[in-house]
């Protein structure tokens, strides 16, 4: 898997993320801190708001030893603190526009 940061652009806020989002996300995540053994077929369905609703213990549970932390850590960076209240309206643009660093 070959995935450029500059292919990976999503919105800065995780809430807003869609599970595409989160898709790119992960793989940018496995490609940029070498992860090895990471099922993303465990984070199917998954949006940023349901990442973030669901919480650090749920997370743990999807990801291998140890990964789950980073991404945890990661998703905490970019949420900057702001509880996610909200999610986009169906037929919001959700398109990317930022990219993840």
């Amino acid at each position: 898997m070959n995935v450029s940061v500059s292919a990976v652009r999503a919105y800065i806020d995780p809430c807003r993320w869609s599970c595409e989002h989160v898709r790119l996300w992960l793989q940018w995540a496995v490609e940029n801190f070498s992860f090895e053994a990471v099922d993303l077929t465990r984070f199917d369905g998954c949006t940023g708001a349901d990442l973030l609703q669901q919480g650090r213990d749920r997370l743990l549970q999807r990801a291998p030893l140890y990964v789950g932390d980073i991404l945890w850590e990661h998703l905490d960076i970019l949420q900057k603190g702001e509880p996610c209240t909200h999610s986009p309206a169906r037929g919001a643009d959700v398109s990317p526009t930022h990219t993840i660093v």
